[in-house]
């Protein structure tokens, strides 16, 4: 079958003859393109995802875009008649259908329906919470304190009250007519969306792959597992030991400023090593560790201890055994 299209040359079809099956290596080769399309296209997250208890995936209307796009196919809305807005009443409902037209030919690859609804859950009611004796604002309850606060970044008059000198708590109730009405263009949009995700998953053949679109609310990344690092073989050697904690860095101009201090306090590196118990290489080090093991010390007050302790060392009466040097 052959079909003109002005601007576009010659379209050909091969189509087998009623009641004959597609030769299975085609189908095999259209089914492995779409998987290739899953696995190297669309991410998890963005495309598709998932709901708790729903062992396939979700696809997502970003997901139906691109398979659109891989077959060369616009999405063309149509609302049915069984849409409807009841202003009196605050109730509407948007059915659409949406066809999948191939952009060169123009011909209806698949089609797909979707409704949604103002009476859905979700649009219906509202969360609503104890009004503030005070000025009438919603309530919060604190998350730090048993007590209700009045919101005055939301209008509230900032005052708080005890959770049992209140009457009520967190709820439900009807949403009012401006709420209904601030719905109508996101219920409209959702009906659309879910017939081209209906109608993306014909067109796809995906159905194995993904389930029908559910509201993007409930869609949650599945989690990661991580697998436990393997055991290590037994090698025969003693266990080593976790490396000790790492002294504080030290810049080099701090260095500078503690070897300057230290030349001010006339007290040599080896001095300072031998009370603080490390190697001369390591003072710097050594000072800043001493210095944040407690709130408030200084290098100054750590080259006096250093200082007292020389002192106290040097001035022992004969008989008399000396202060030990190192920290215990």
């Amino acid at each position: 079958m052959t079909e003109e299209n002005e601007g576009y040359g010659v379209v050909t079809y091969n189509a087998p003859p009623p009641g004959q099956m597609v030769a299975v290596a085609e189908v095999r080769d259209a089914l492995d393109a779409m998987h290739n399309l899953v696995n190297t296209v669309l991410e998890e997250g963005i495309h598709y995802g998932t709901i708790p208890g729903v062992k396939d995936k979700v696809l997502l209307k970003p997901g139906a875009e691109e398979i659109f796009k891989a077959f060369l196919c616009r999405p063309e809305f149509v609302r049915l008649p069984e849409s409807f807005v009841g202003w009196a009443e605050c109730s509407a409902s948007y059915a659409y259908k949406c066809r999948a037209i191939h952009v060169v030919s123009e011909i209806v690859l698949a089609e797909g329906e979707g409704m949604c609804t103002t009476r859905e859950t979700k649009y219906a009611l509202r969360s609503s919470a104890p009004a503030c004796p005070e000025c009438g604002h919603e309530l919060r309850k604190s998350k730090k304190a048993a007590e209700w606060y009045c919101w005055t970044k939301e209008g509230g008059c900032g005052a708080t009250f005890a959770l049992d000198s209140i009457d009520g708590s967190y709820g439900k109730r009807p949403a009012t007519s401006e709420e209904w009405a601030d719905t109508l263009n996101t219920v409209m949009k959702m009906a659309q969306k879910r017939a081209m995700v209906a109608c993306a998953l014909t067109l796809g053949a995906v159905s194995s792959i993904f389930t029908q679109d559910m509201d993007d609310g409930v869609i949650e990344a599945e989690p990661v597992t991580r697998r436990a690092a393997p055991t290590p073989a037994p090698t025969g050697r003693p266990p080593t030991h976790p490396p000790a904690a790492r002294s504080p860095l030290v810049s080099a101009l701090q260095r500078e400023q503690m070897l300057a201090a230290m030349k001010a306090a006339e007290l040599s590196i080896a001095d300072v090593a031998l009370i603080l118990g490390c190697e001369q290489t390591r003072v710097p080090e050594a000072i800043a560790t001493w210095i944040f093991a407690e709130k408030g010390r200084t290098v100054a007050a750590c080259l006096g201890y250093v200082t007292t302790r020389l002192q106290a060392a040097t001035a022992t009466p004969e008989g008399q055994e000396p202060l030990p040097l190192e920290e215990e």
